[in-house]
């Protein structure tokens, strides 16, 4: 009888011990006061990516990049990059112009050659025959993420978490004759079908061999979540809309104005001068509204929005077109960061998440990533999830939003949603039910994506073996004095 009261006094504490590790465990991989840097830092630490207080330098010594190459050269230099970042460069053809000068795309990911599906974004260059620098800065930033992957956080994570495409040149014949237009004379980037001269935005038949490759390719290879285009005469961020109904120069805010003009803000501030008051022509924070500035029609950066469901700011890089090869370093470094911030940002920054759509199947509900269509407010951007992995990825200033969720043959879902003011953005899994019928409602809240909860159950997974082997420790200790009268439950019994 002994016995058997002192083993229920010492026998309490692997109780005791159990209640503490698991208050622990919640506490810090399932409580609601997770922070998921938490383990964004346990993961970028095994991984060797926390990055020092001293950013790494990377020089761009190669004399021959900062050079306006010709097409044989850039094709040239292209197929030495490619063989040189095999892992993450491929060089895909688009196709040929006029003259049948090749353009190309360069995709710039961890992706290559894996699958898996991240955000894509593209930054598309020369544009314009007589403006340039987007054949350096494009080849320039491909060289500088292959340098720098293993050396600078931000090239490491632009890699990772999203699917880059570069395009040196839309308009080689141009560039060739060093003037604005196509070989044809026609500008193309007043080419593209407009929202004024077409309400479907079909073509017509009539536009260029150049600007038909570029929307067949997008079109194709997309959705693009975001875009650059790279432009010079000006140093500015230009957003839609581009055009006015009267043709007057005016303001003309498109249903997405304010994410537009974050996006814009941020790269304009971000870049080294662009936003400064030296600024000649916007002194105001570098920033302007296209048709504020001066309508234009048949753009691509309208196109985009409107048709291909991507959000791309035009940049001008340049108060001075085809600037002096001497500069073209110096300037590159001034757009590099704030061209990585837009990359991240208006992958990651906005509303991301993953829809499921939840199926019974003899009595057990499954939940299966489906293609869905995430609309926000009054927006004429339709974002779809992929039908593999149900990923989305819409970019969104901070602020409130009403967001509807629809997918063929499920319910849909009415959202209210709130983005962060620091811009980290939101990511939500969202689940439709199968039953067609009234839309549901919704309130959303800040989740962790797939990587956070897999990680949060590893170390609850990892918690409850520590448990295990605590409380296996303390029965081997508390028994060990009562081997030779056998096991533990025949004390008990006596």
């Amino acid at each position: 009888m002994w016995r058997l009261q002192r083993f229920r006094v010492v026998g309490s504490l692997p109780v005791l011990i159990w209640l503490l590790v698991q208050s622990f465990c919640v506490n810090y991989a399932g409580g609601k006061d997770l922070d998921p840097s938490y383990f964004r830092n346990i993961d970028d630490k095994r991984r060797g990516r926390i990055p020092t207080k001293k950013e790494a330098v990377w020089r761009g010594e190669d004399g021959q990049l900062w050079k306006y190459h010709g097409t044989l050269e850039l094709a040239e230099r292209l197929r030495g990059l490619e063989k040189r970042c095999k892992k993450i460069i491929k060089v895909e053809k688009i196709g040929k112009s006029t003259l049948q000068k090749t353009i190309d795309a360069i995709r710039v990911s961890k992706a290559v050659g894996k699958g898996g599906v991240l955000p894509k974004v593209k930054i598309i260059g020369n544009v314009h025959g007589d403006e340039p620098t987007g054949r350096v800065f494009t080849v320039a930033l491909a060289e500088w993420l292959c340098d720098m992957m293993e050396k600078d956080s931000k090239a490491s994570d632009v890699l990772s978490k999203v699917d880059l495409w570069l395009i040196p040149t839309m308009n080689p014949d141009g560039f060739e004759k060093k003037r604005r237009e196509n070989s044809k004379g026609v500008d193309l980037n007043r080419d593209f079908p407009d929202r004024f001269s077409s309400k479907s935005m079909e073509t017509s038949g009539k536009e260029q061999i150049e600007t038909q490759l570029m929307m067949d390719w997008i079109l194709e290879k997309g959705p693009f979540v975001s875009s650059l285009a790279i432009h010079e005469g000006a140093l500015v961020a230009n957003y839609p809309w581009d055009g006015t109904e009267d043709k007057s120069t005016k303001y003309q805010a498109c249903p997405d104005d304010s994410t537009f003009k974050y996006l814009a803000t941020k790269y304009a501030t971000t870049h080294r001068k662009m936003s400064l008051a030296s600024n000649k022509e916007f002194p105001n924070g570098g920033i302007t509204n296209g048709a504020a500035w001066y309508p234009i029609y048949g753009s691509m950066q309208d196109w985009n929005y409107i048709v291909a469901n991507c959000m791309e700011l035009t940049l001008e890089v340049s108060e001075n077109k085809w600037p002096h090869e001497s500069l073209l370093s110096s300037m590159f470094e001034d757009n590099r960061k704030a061209m990585i911030d837009f990359i991240l940002r208006s992958a990651h920054g906005g509303f991301t998440g993953v829809v499921y759509g939840i199926q019974s199947s003899r009595k057990i509900k499954e939940n299966i990533p489906i293609a869905a269509t995430i609309r926000i407010g009054a927006s004429e951007l339709n974002t779809t999830s992929d039908r593999k992995t149900g990923r989305f990825h819409r970019p969104l200033a901070p602020g409130r939003y009403s967001a509807e969720i629809s997918a063929v043959n499920f319910k849909p879902k009415l959202l209210q949603i709130e983005l962060p003011e620091d811009g980290t953005g939101i990511f939500l899994p969202i689940h439709l039910n199968s039953d067609v019928g009234k839309a549901t409602t919704g309130v959303a809240i800040h989740t962790l994506d797939p990587l956070l909860e897999y990680q949060s159950g590893m170390v609850l997974f990892a918690c409850g073996g520590i448990t295990l082997a605590l409380l296996w420790f303390i029965h081997s200790v508390l028994t060990y004095r009562y081997r030779k009268d056998g096991s533990l439950m025949n004390i008990i019994r006596k």
